[in-house]
């Protein structure tokens, strides 16, 4: 929800600056579901699919899954498809590989 837009200046600045930093993760997370509910595919689909490969916790399978439905929306299936299927395969027991599957 957009409880976080007053927040995404920051978390953009987080993201940008520190992308390597403790708080990186999460913030892109925030900014690429903003960047989703803005219909910001191309972008969203970035900061996920960077979230993925970043992450070392089950998260990932979130960022999969949503950088799957940012393709999608912007017309990429095949890729979307991919990372759908990297979520399934990866986090096969998680709710976001349920919702991927």
């Amino acid at each position: 929800d957009a409880l976080q837009d007053p927040a995404l200046p920051l978390l953009r600045r987080i993201v940008k600056e520190y992308p390597e930093g403790k708080y990186c993760e999460r913030a892109s997370w925030w900014v690429g579901l903003a960047e989703l509910r803005t219909r910001n595919y191309e972008v969203a689909a970035q900061l996920m699919e960077a979230g993925a490969r970043r992450s070392t916790t089950v998260q990932s399978g979130g960022f999969l899954y949503w950088a799957g439905r940012a393709r999608t929306a912007a017309s990429d299936v095949t890729r979307g498809r991919a990372l759908f299927e990297e979520a399934v395969r990866r986090f096969k027991h998680s709710y976001m590989a349920i919702l991927a599957y």
